[in-house]
């Protein structure tokens, strides 16, 4: 029951965790811990699944906003597999596409008798001229949804 309380909250709250300005202004994305590169890409599939669905992909281009560490030379491997993933599907990034694109991805770290369990969750940031959208969405520790994307209107 505490994790559904929890993720509850985590679903439905658009910008409790996050710095307050990278929803309104996309200044950077944000990666915490890392899961493994099986539940990485299991993650990573999903959110492609979803650009997929909303654009079409090789008519689209997109502008991902990067955590900050890419600015300075260091990449860390999530951003790297979901840019490499985006490209396969046959989106085109550049930094001059209207569409911008950021994240925040994160461990939800759950402690039950002794035992960690952590789950998974990321916000997605849209941004153009004719929307403003966040989407949201929680994964077990396995990197499987636990309910459908929570979208909203910036």
């Amino acid at each position: 029951m505490k994790r559904v309380l929890i993720l509850f909250v985590l679903l439905t709250s658009s910008c409790a965790f996050l710095p307050q300005s990278l929803p309104v202004i996309f200044e950077e994305s944000y990666v915490g811990s890392l899961p493994s590169a099986e539940v990485q890409g299991r993650i990573i599939d999903d959110c492609v699944a979803f650009f997929t669905e909303k654009y079409p992909p090789g008519y689209t281009e997109l502008n991902l906003v990067y955590p900050k560490e890419k600015n300075e030379g260091r990449v860390d491997e999530f951003s790297l597999n979901l840019e490499s993933a985006l490209r396969q599907k046959g989106f085109t990034i550049s930094s001059d596409a209207k569409l911008r694109i950021g994240w925040f991805f994160d461990s939800l770290s759950l402690s039950e008798k002794g035992v960690d369990n952590n789950e998974w969750y990321i916000k997605l940031w849209l941004s153009s001229k004719v929307e403003k959208q966040i989407v949201t969405r929680g994964y077990n520790k396995n990197g499987e949804p636990v309910a459908g994307f929570a979208t909203g209107r910036l």
